[in-house]
């Protein structure tokens, strides 16, 4: 995925973390406000002007309308009571006006008035707003691709079907090459001993090439270890390594209540960053263009906080980790994150690793779910008509960059055949499918009717790649390949 960000400003000091003296919240946050996250399309426009507080000033608000509104709606108007005089006891002149008792309006009614009247004038702003994405070529952003590091299921090969540091590892040689930016998703690999931690940081260090790698781990707190054992407080961390080693490191502030009862609420501060990304090298390897990258990261329920707003400066990229157990879950704690970088302007990459967690990207003018990790299988259904020939690939795998560039490629099909993409979910399966898939569609969308018996001969290796994942996917490839003949 290519996301542009803003430059940072040349005066932004280069720091590590910075301490945050937040006051005490609930154990999960945001998680537990009664505002909410999402469906606040006309109010959007408030989260990087007055932060969270901003938002849950106009749900109080609305409250307050909807409450009145009912009550007088239940109760009736508020009854207007009058002195009625019978009798006068004392003899009153006839020249004497009679005292007038008239009902004055509530003063709240006014108040009420008032405050509808403004939250329906803090939605004019929202049209102002056209919520495109910042430009890819322009003085004040810069392209970065990005890519989440969550290997195959078919690559495993253990017994809990849990990926291994070296599958991680392979997985980053894959990447580095195609995204700047590469994240591991939470507790990506569990570094029991000083050796294996070294490990990790020289394989990611030679892998790195020219990118950023930030790997997510699991280790035990040194000055807590029971006697070398593995039973002391575990802590969820990420580091940041490039091809020159160990650049930055964090440790998860938030734990999960009662599911990582063996970490440690950390005290850490909240990292923040610069990293000298380098774009461009002339022949000779040598870097000529190159931008301070602002990076702050968090884990899970570090987005339900609002510890960015304890950062001195404004953070080009923020890499969120996860490792959820339920879509909903995941879905939950992809909002909490996606609304920080709102409120900050930045863009966000969240890699999920947990079961049927969602990863994707968050921008200005971008919100995405690109990948949604399952075990859901592939299904092909092919309609024919009288025309044309469309084939609705209904599936549930692709790798992050695998997906967009197929969904690329079919968009500019120059062919016979109109293929439609109908993608309800993304997994880690299909990545070999979809690759081969994606080799033959941009082969097809290159060539002429002239070449059309040339490409298919070329393209029987990628065949046998995709025919093993079923018999749905080798009926598509040859319902496929008849189109391009009518």
């Amino acid at each position: 995925m290519v996301l542009s960000t803003i430059h940072s400003t040349p005066n932004t000091p280069q720091m590590k973390g910075i301490a945050s003296h937040a006051p005490k919240k609930p154990p999960i946050g945001r998680l537990a406000m009664w505002s909410p996250v999402t469906g606040l399309h006309a109010y959007t426009w408030l989260r990087p002007v007055g932060g969270p507080v901003a938002i849950d000033w106009v749900t109080a608000a609305w409250s307050v309308v909807l409450h009145e509104l009912l009550g007088m709606w239940i109760m009736g108007p508020p009854k207007i009571v009058t002195a009625i005089e019978d009798e006068h006891l004392i003899s009153v002149d006839e020249s004497v006006s009679e005292i007038q008792h008239q009902a004055q309006q509530p003063q709240r009614s006014k108040s009420l008035l008032y405050l509808s009247g403004m939250l329906c004038l803090l939605v004019l702003p929202s049209y102002s707003f056209d919520g495109l994405p910042l430009p890819i070529v322009s003085s004040f952003t810069t392209p970065i691709s990005m890519a989440c590091a969550l290997p195959l299921p078919s690559t495993v090969e253990n017994e809990n079907n849990k990926p291994s540091i070296d599958n991680y590892i392979l997985e980053t040689h894959r990447l580095t090459p195609l995204a700047k930016v590469v994240l591991w998703p939470e507790v990506a690999v569990r570094l029991q001993t000083p050796e294996r931690r070294a490990y990790v940081i020289e394989q990611v260090q030679n892998n790195a090439q020219a990118s950023v790698v930030a790997v997510s781990f699991e280790d035990l707190i040194p000055n807590k270890m029971q006697n070398g054992s593995e039973s002391g407080p575990w802590r969820h961390g990420m580091m940041i390594i490039d091809k020159d080693g160990l650049k930055a490191e964090y440790y998860k502030r938030v734990p999960v209540p009662f599911v990582e009862e063996r970490s440690t609420s950390s005290k850490n501060k909240p990292l923040f960053f610069e990293y000298e990304l380098v774009l461009r090298r002339n022949s000779r390897k040598v870097p000529i263009d190159w931008v301070d990258l602002p990076i702050t990261a968090g884990f899970s329920l570090d987005f339900a906080s609002n510890f960015p707003f304890s950062l001195s400066s404004r953070p080009a990229l923020i890499l969120g980790a996860a490792h959820t157990w339920h879509p909903s879950v995941g879905i939950a704690l992809w909002e909490q994150a996606k609304a920080r970088s709102e409120e900050l302007g930045s863009a966000l990459l969240w890699c999920d690793g947990g079961e049927g967690g969602v990863s994707g990207v968050a921008a200005p003018g971008v919100d995405e779910i690109l990948q949604i990790v399952t075990t859901a299988v592939m299904h092909v259904k092919v309609v024919r008509n009288s025309k044309n020939m469309r084939a609705d690939v209904i599936w549930a795998g692709s790798a992050l960059n695998d997906g967009a560039m197929l969904a690329n490629a079919i968009e500019t099909l120059r062919a016979r055949t109109i293929i439609t993409i109908l993608t309800l979910a993304y997994s880690r399966q299909a990545t070999v499918v979809t690759k081969s898939l994606t080799v033959a569609i941009r082969r097809i969308r290159e060539m002429n009717e002239g070449e059309v018996l040339r490409a298919k001969n070329a393209t029987k290796a990628d065949r046998g790649t995709y025919t093993s994942a079923g018999r749905e996917i080798k009926d598509f490839w040859i319902v496929l390949n008849e189109g391009l003949h009518h």
